[in-house]
């Protein structure tokens, strides 16, 4: 197997996940949640509102985000709505 350069040019890339054929990533500290195809098109899928630290989908295919600022977000039609707030049961690790 050889390895190679996918994408670059990133701020730090955390929580790869493969879901529907692509990679995704959070890149922590632009914001931002990215995917990646093999033949490496990047797509910057959405801006979320403070630190993305985790990724993941609901059954129906909606993206999750969690936030270090101890809140979960899920991404709907018109952008993010928050489903929880993490903060009375979760440390703050910042």
């Amino acid at each position: 197997m050889q390895l190679r350069v996918l994408a670059e040019g990133f701020s730090f890339l955390e929580v790869p996940r493969w879901h529907d054929g692509r990679l995704w990533a959070a890149d922590l500290y632009t914001g931002r949640v990215l995917a990646f195809t093999a033949e490496g098109h990047v797509e910057s899928v959405i801006e979320v509102p403070g630190v993305p630290t985790g990724l993941g989908w609901l059954p129906d295919g909606r993206l999750l985000v969690a936030l270090r600022e101890r809140r979960l977000l899920r991404r709907d039609s018109g952008g993010f709505v928050d489903v929880c707030d993490l903060a009375g049961c979760a440390r703050s690790t910042s």
